[in-house]
């Protein structure tokens, strides 16, 4: 298939994309819709890293691709060593989304908590956030470590439960945690922890959570956290941020052909009940991925349309 040649999101960046890039651009999206799921192409499967990691999981160094603001617009990007910029997944996703639900919700909370406790909530539920994506990141690698025979309740009984400056966060994260455990319980196999990945053709990148083999499947999964129940149809963009990930799995050189997931799971984590874990097929998965391409059109066309009114 055609690349995309890795100065086309600079130049939109800088407001000099032109015609012929916007009509490439959607050709090349339009044989990707047409013959290739998840780009996948044989140049693409490295088989090198396996001897590199012995054995252990994945889980490589920010410095690969780091996330930080573009320095000329409020887009979330990696940049890679050598300075080049490619719009996150989920940067792209917020900017295309239709955004009525999320402000009715937002308006309703307001009304709620007041404009100083919705903050507050947001904030605390940031960090309960990272504090439990943190925990279950360190019990991987610790599973791994010990040969997989490791509990959960091992594990977090091996922690320091201080609850240092925010003891409602502690105890949240703590409830977050129980709720997973059962999950957590069914992983046979680490593949990859917390790693950035990018997709070569249509240069954009993410961080996924995790590959690892649960319930005897390897799948990518990613983890989130919810105060209600959740069904599939509450799900929203999460299926599309998976496909997107898996994706790029298939087109980023340093993963090998044998931890490349043809499943992907959401699973929810809940303050008290026991998580959802919510799959999907590689059907499924291709299904989401075709989506994912048209909101992808819709962040180029939205980023070329910004830039022409800019000059």
């Amino acid at each position: 298939s055609p690349m995309l040649h890795h100065r086309l999101w600079t130049r939109r960046c800088l407001g000099s994309t032109n015609l012929r890039s916007c009509k490439r651009l959607s050709s090349e999206l339009e044989n990707l819709r047409k013959g290739i799921v998840y780009g996948i192409s044989p140049r693409y499967m490295c088989t090198t890293l396996s001897s590199k990691t012995n054995g252990h999981p994945i889980s490589f160094p920010p410095t690969i691709l780091t996330a930080k603001a573009h320095p000329q617009t409020s887009v979330r990007v990696y940049v890679n060593g050598e300075g080049q910029h490619f719009p996150s997944v989920t940067s792209i996703l917020k900017l295309t989304m239709d955004t009525d639900a999320l402000d009715r919700w937002k308006a309703r909370e307001i009304a709620r908590l007041g404009v100083e406790g919705f903050n507050r909530q947001s904030s605390e539920t940031l960090q309960t956030g990272h504090k439990v994506h943190s925990l279950i990141e360190d019990y991987l690698l610790s599973l791994h470590s010990k040969n997989y025979n490791f509990t959960p309740e091992e594990f977090i009984a091996t922690r320091d439960h201080s609850p240092a400056s925010n003891p409602s966060t502690f105890d949240r994260a703590m409830r977050l945690w129980d709720s997973v455990s059962h999950v957590l319980a069914r992983v046979t196999r680490v593949c990859v922890v917390e790693s950035s990945v990018h997709h070569k053709t249509l240069e954009y990148a993410g961080t996924i959570d995790c590959i690892v083999e649960l319930d005897g499947v390897l799948r990518i999964i990613d983890w989130k956290t919810s105060k209600r129940r959740k069904t599939i149809f509450d799900l929203y963009d999460n299926p599309l941020q998976i496909a997107a990930y898996t994706g790029a799995l298939y087109t980023d050189d340093r993963f090998p052909q044998e931890v490349l997931p043809t499943r992907g799971s959401v699973v929810v984590m809940y303050d008290d009940a026991p998580a959802d874990v919510f799959d999907f097929s590689k059907d499924s998965l291709e299904d989401n991925w075709k989506l994912w391409l048209e909101r992808y059109t819709d962040f180029t066309k939205l980023m070329m349309s910004s830039e022409t009114t800019k000059t």
